[in-house]
C-alpha cells in the first residue's frame, strides 16, 4: 500500500478554515454581517472544519489496483 503524506493530509484539514478565515478577513461587508450573529459564524467555521475532516478522511483512503484486486478476489 502506498504511504500518504501527513503534511498534505495536514494542510487538507485546515484549508477550509483558511479560506473561511481569508474571505472574513479580506471583505470586510462578509466579515461584518459575520461578526453580528453568532450562529452564523459559528455554523460557518462548523462546516468548514467538517469539510476538512472530510478531506483528510479521503485523502487517507488509498485505493490502488492492489485493493480493488483484493476486493475482487474476496467476491469470488
Amino acid at each position: 500500500m502506498a504511504e500518504r503524506s501527513g503534511t498534505i493530509a495536514a494542510a487538507l484539514f485546515l484549508m477550509p478554515s483558511i479560506c473561511v478565515i481569508s474571505i472574513r478577513y479580506g471583505l470586510p461587508t462578509v466579515n461584518e454581517v459575520i461578526s453580528n450573529d453568532i450562529i452564523i459564524e459559528l455554523g460557518i467555521h462548523s462546516l468548514a472544519l467538517l469539510i476538512g475532516i472530510f478531506m483528510y478522511v479521503k485523502y487517507g483512503v488509498v485505493e490502488d489496483h492492489e485493493y480493488h484486486r483484493s476486493a475482487i478476489i474476496k467476491r469470488l
